[in-house]
C-alpha cells in the first residue's frame, strides 16, 4: 500500500468509527449507512459480486466488526425469518451502546428498473416488520432500543435505504 493510500483508509477508519459511535450512542444511523454504501461501492467489484446479497452482508459485516460498541451477528433467525445483520452489543460491561439494530440487505442487479429497486425496498420494510414481536433477542439487546433499517444496492451502488419501527 503507497503510503497516502495508507492514509486515506486510515481516514475512512476513523470517519467509520465516528459514525458507528453516534448509531450506538445517539441513534443518528444515517452517516454510517451512506458511508458503508460508499466504501462498498468504492471497493468492491464485478467479480466479487457473482454472490450478491451475501457480498454485500460479507463486506458490511467487515466493516462493522471493527468497533468498540457491537457484536455483528448475521442470519439471526426472527418469527419465522431470517434477517441479514443484527448489531447488538458486545456484552462489556462499559459499553455504551443505546441502540442496536436489525439490518435487512437488498441486492439488485445493474440493470433493474426504479420498479424493482421499490419492490425490493417495500420487500425488506415487510421483513422487518415481520420480525416485529419476536422476544428472542431481547437477551442480547442489553436494555438498548431495537431499531430496523434496510439497505437496497443496485450493483455497487446503495440506492434506496431507511428506517423501519421494530419492536419486541
Amino acid at each position: 500500500i503507497a503510503e497516502d493510500e495508507g492514509f486515506r483508509i486510515n481516514d475512512e477508519r476513523i470517519a467509520l468509527d465516528d459514525s458507528i459511535v453516534r448509531m450506538a450512542i445517539d441513534g443518528e444511523w444515517k452517516d454510517a449507512v451512506l458511508l458503508l454504501g460508499e466504501l462498498y461501492s468504492k471497493y468492491s467489484s464485478i467479480r466479487n459480486s457473482i454472490d450478491r446479497e451475501a457480498d454485500v452482508q460479507g463486506f458490511l459485516r467487515a466493516l462493522l466488526c471493527i468497533n468498540q460498541y457491537y457484536a455483528v451477528r448475521p442470519e439471526v433467525e426472527l418469527n419465522k425469518g431470517f434477517c441479514d445483520l443484527l448489531l447488538s452489543p458486545n456484552g462489556r460491561v462499559d459499553n455504551r451502546a443505546k441502540f442496536s439494530y436489525l439490518i435487512e440487505l437488498k441486492y439488485a442487479k445493474a440493470d433493474a428498473s426504479d420498479e424493482q429497486i421499490a419492490k425490493m425496498e417495500a420487500d425488506a420494510k415487510a421483513q422487518l416488520l415481520q420480525y416485529t414481536g419476536d422476544r428472542q433477542i431481547a437477551s442480547v439487546l442489553y436494555g438498548t432500543e431495537l431499531r430496523g433499517l434496510y439497505f437496497v444496492f443496485r450493483a455497487h451502488e446503495l440506492v434506496r435505504y431507511g428506517e423501519e419501527e421494530v419492536k419486541l
